[in-house]
């Protein structure tokens, strides 16, 4: 609670005053004290203030009299003590009247009683209120918190006691829905590296339910990581330097419920991880074991399966850049994982998704009554959206990922990690990075890339794609890509040259000096079969 103007009367050079007017409004908070003594100082006034004036700004203006009372009333004021016997000789009887009106105290100040015998006393005693309601506050919620209270409790506490609306934004899954979900645009990363730079409260404008405000963030740092942020919004009324006070002591209080929230979600998850990577590497031989531990994390294995494998591109790069330590790394790894279980949840819905080493990996269910063919569209199709939301949270970082074929049960999730790891290691060379890759769209790769030391495999690329790749390289010509787009255009001279804007007299030429150069001919199977295998080739060698 803040001073009223009936504690007011009490102290020091107030308590030689009288209330003229408006006894009815005592109860009315002060949280300022001011002077206004120079016009128009009703536009700067905050709300709640206690004004002190001898009406020297008005004396003249009789329409301003019988205004003032109305425009303090709509500013939110407390309080007007008039000192008369100055320009006055008592207070005018229409600032009397519409005092009583609008239960608006009204104060004469006596004429021995100075500004500065008011003013001093009464803001020391807002500030030690203040300070006395802080410290209850701070105790009780050190209180609540022992108590073992939720978060959001904590975060209601403090949005009451500030007056103004709190949210709480976090890297950890809070365990309860919170009624600001989806309304609050993420942190600028000019943002983010000021509050990480700063590591305390900063003054910004951020976006709410589409709407900029004005708002104080407060960073929840955890091992030299930002946590999360607890930010307090302008919506009742103007910041004040108790909110900052607040805020800074709140931090630690949830920083510690993060903390526990986090490291108790990282256990479970650890126990996931490893449940299912003893599944997929056969290490769990026990059906029964399987069956139980499944039921228990709420996984179905009696079902098919597509398995999506997470690669990120030059992760050893990014970890020489950014990530220093190895808490850093863990730490990395963990936000990555939780992105894309909400990622997932929203585009999939019901699925598995754990971390094993640097890979995060994905099980889709396909029920029974569901049509194959179509679900596995929409999975694909979630998962290229997944990959490119992904980049909202990692802007430096990439994702090469891995899609098998719906397999059945136990053995058949083993074998979806097989095929999806394999459509990264085989198939990133040839499509290159960040890319989605299904092992049914691996086609000849999966015999090409077991083949990729192989000296006969590079011989045979200089019989075919390298003869060409030289030669353009020596004249300047397009061989090799006129030969590639004559096949993609299933041989079709018409399509191809519209492709390449040339005429289709200019690609006959061109096909021809292909088959000068190479000496295998486009008229018969064996010649088109040994050019198309090295176009293969070379794109597989171009990527590598």
């Amino acid at each position: 609670m803040n001073v009223t103007v009936f504690e007011a009367m009490k102290i020091e050079g107030l308590a030689n005053c009288r209330v003229a007017a408006g006894h009815s409004g005592l109860y009315r908070e002060i949280k300022y004290v001011t002077v206004m003594e120079v016009p128009d100082v009703i536009h700067w006034l905050k709300g709640d203030d206690f004004i002190l004036t001898s009406l020297y700004a008005i004396k003249d203006d009789t329409d301003a009299q019988k205004q003032l009372v109305k425009q303090l009333v709509d500013k939110g004021s407390a309080a007007l003590a008039i000192k008369t016997h100055r320009y006055f000789e008592g207070i005018p009887e229409c600032i009397l009247e519409s005092a009583n009106r609008y239960a608006f105290p009204i104060i004469e100040i006596s004429p021995e009683i100075a500004y500065l015998d008011i003013l001093t006393p009464l803001t020391r005693r807002i500030l030690d209120k203040n300070r006395i309601n802080i410290e209850d506050f701070f105790a009780w919620l050190t209180e609540t918190s022992m108590e073992g209270h939720e978060m959001l409790s904590i975060i209601d506490m403090v949005e009451k006691f500030l007056d103004n609306m709190v949210t709480l934004e976090s890297r950890v899954n809070l365990p309860h829905p919170v009624p600001w979900e989806g309304k609050i645009a993420p942190l600028t990363v000019s943002q983010r590296n000021a509050l990480i730079e700063s590591k305390h409260s900063l003054r910004m404008t951020r976006v709410f339910n589409k709407q900029h405000m004005d708002c104080i963030v407060t960073p929840i740092i955890l091992n030299g990581e930002l946590e999360g942020c607890l930010t307090c919004w302008q919506t009742t009324h103007n910041f004040q330097q108790l909110d900052l006070t607040v805020l800074e002591r709140v931090a630690p209080f949830l920083a510690l419920e993060l903390l526990g929230t986090k490291t108790r979600i990282e256990v479970e998850q650890k126990y996931k991880n490893d449940f299912m990577s003893g599944v997929l590497f056969g290490n769990i031989r026990s059906m029964e074991e399987i069956t139980e531990k499944a039921r228990l994390y709420g996984w179905n294995f009696s079902l098919n399966y597509a398995t999506a494998v997470f690669d990120m591109d030059h992760f050893s790069k990014l970890i020489d850049d950014q990530l220093r330590n190895e808490v850093s790394i863990q730490s990395f790894k963990q936000h990555g994982l939780r992105a894309l279980e909400k990622l997932i949840e929203t585009e999939l819905g019901d699925s598995i998704t754990v971390l094993w080493s640097d890979k995060f990996i994905v099980l889709f269910p396909f029920h029974r009554t569901e049509n194959k063919e179509r679900s596995f569209t929409k999975f694909v199709s979630a998962i290229q959206k997944v990959q490119f939301e992904l980049h909202a949270s990692f802007p430096d970082a990439t994702f090469t990922i891995g899609v098998s074929r719906p397999h059945f049960g136990i053995d058949g999730l083993r074998e979806g990690y097989i095929e999806a790891d394999a459509s990264i290691r085989l198939g990133r060379p040839v499509f290159g990075r960040d890319t989605v890759i299904c092992f049914d769209d691996l086609g000849v790769y999966r015999l090409l890339s077991e083949l990729s030391n192989s000296s006969e495999l590079k011989t045979f690329y200089m019989e075919t794609s390298g003869k060409l790749e030289e030669y353009d390289s020596t004249h300047g010509t397009e061989l090799l890509e006129s030969l590639r787009l004559y096949f993609l255009y299933n041989f079709n001279v018409q399509d191809a040259a519209r492709a390449m804007y040339i005429h289709p007299n200019t690609l006959k030429y061109r096909l021809r000096r292909v088959e000068e150069i190479t000496e295998f001919s486009l008229n018969d199977a064996e010649g088109r079969l040994h050019l198309h295998l090295g176009l293969k080739i070379w794109h597989m060698f171009r990527h590598k």
